[in-house]
């Protein structure tokens, strides 16, 4: 464990060092690919570079906003190409959540793979930890799942996770907390000069509200509504809308219609 505690502060170190002019808001896609071939080095002894390379596979690194639940995911996917598309070629990603790392930090410590973690950059590096783990899994065994037994004993023995969960805050659960806003409850908000009620439908980064309109798209509940995308701070909860006591009680219905807005 003091290898590995030491090995994880010197990766930090390297990357303050790297980060300090524009600190973690000026994080980059490069900035975690440097991060990773730190990590190579200094818990796979370079071996995750060079099996990459020798089979010819792209590894690429994104910062997602859209992520608003899972905190990391490493991806594969396959596209066909060279005559007739006939040769399959795999591509990687690893990409983690700019929103769960880096937006929602409200100074509380948050426990990540099992570590309670002080700050940002400390939970992004094992969430990095837990896709490298994914990463390794599948160039050795061509599958990954961090739920099977196999995986938990690499994450002990590799970086010292005794979990492969985290509880960083979600959207979702910030709006509810502080907020006091969660779906299938009723707002008012204003939308080009115009005050709007509605029923919060979902929330990620901004909150999907449905406000009746007999015109609208048909609903699983039977009603018909327009689809509004607010941001979290515009909206004001009701506590009983002007549509009646009946709409409030509603869970939110889904719909398999397009997008209005």
């Amino acid at each position: 464990m003091e290898r590995i505690s030491s090995n994880r502060a010197g990766i930090r170190h390297r990357l303050l060092t790297r980060l300090q002019s524009a600190g973690l808001d000026g994080l980059e896609a490069e900035d975690l690919r440097h991060a990773y071939q730190l990590y190579d080095v200094a818990f796979f002894d370079g071996l995750l570079q060079r099996s990459l390379r020798e089979r010819g596979l792209p590894l690429g690194f994104r910062l997602s906003r859209r992520m608003t639940r899972s905190a990391g995911r490493m991806g594969v996917r396959g596209r066909r190409r060279g005559r007739w598309h006939s040769a399959r070629v795999e591509e990687l990603e690893i990409a983690l959540s700019s929103v769960l790392l880096l937006e929602s930090w409200d100074g509380q410590p948050r426990a990540v793979n099992g570590h309670s973690c002080q700050d940002p950059l400390e939970a992004l590096q094992l969430v990095l930890e837990h896709e490298l783990l994914h990463l390794a899994e599948y160039l050795v065994w061509g599958q990954t799942r961090c739920s099977r037994p196999r995986f938990r004993a690499m994450a002990r023995a590799r970086f010292g996770h005794s979990a492969s969960t985290h509880r960083l805050a979600t959207p979702r659960q910030r709006a509810s907390q502080q907020l006091g806003l969660r779906p299938g409850i009723w707002v008012a908000f204003q939308h080009a000069g115009q005050r709007h009620e509605g029923m919060i439908n979902r929330i990620t980064r901004r909150a999907t509200v449905l406000v009746p309109n007999p015109q609208g798209r048909p609903y699983s509940d039977g009603g018909r509504y327009d689809k509004y995308y607010v941001p979290l701070e515009r909206l004001s909860a009701l506590s009983t809308p002007k549509n009646g006591e009946a709409h409030r009680r509603r869970s939110p219905p889904s719909s398999s219609a397009r997008t209005r807005r």
